[in-house]
């Protein structure tokens, strides 16, 4: 009972501290989605450089003394993003397995547990 109660306690602190860190947390998102925009865009371009440019932008948004809760709207006018995700399509991945002995091993043993395991179609 008493862990429970210590548990509620520690989830509850944790959702405040979330709260109060909102706006910061918004404002990093912001700037990765940045990032990889910019990065797709731009290929041809370096990691180095663009977080550079993206770091310039942030310091002088830090100078002017805006703050991510407050002035949402200038923040967002400064770091503009093109395209924003559509965060209900799931994205596509690629896999990519290096080959080597332990990945061979591994797609060997489900090949032959795959029925065994229940890992076909019905």
């Amino acid at each position: 009972m008493l862990n429970d109660i210590v548990l509620y306690f520690m989830l509850f602190a944790q959702m405040g501290q979330e709260y109060l860190t909102w706006g910061n947390r918004q404002f990093k998102w912001r700037q990765d989605l940045l990032f990889e925009e910019q990065f797709r865009d731009n290929a041809d371009q370096s990691e180095g450089k663009i977080q550079a440019n993206i770091q310039s932008i942030i310091e002088t948004i830090e100078k002017d003394g805006l703050d991510f809760e407050k002035n949402a709207d200038q923040i967002e006018s400064r770091l503009t993003i093109n395209e924003v995700p559509e965060f209900s399509v799931k994205r596509k991945k690629t896999m990519k397995i290096s080959a080597n002995i332990y990945s061979a091993a591994y797609f060997a043993m489900i090949h032959s547990y795959k029925k065994e395991l229940k890992m076909t179609e019905t």
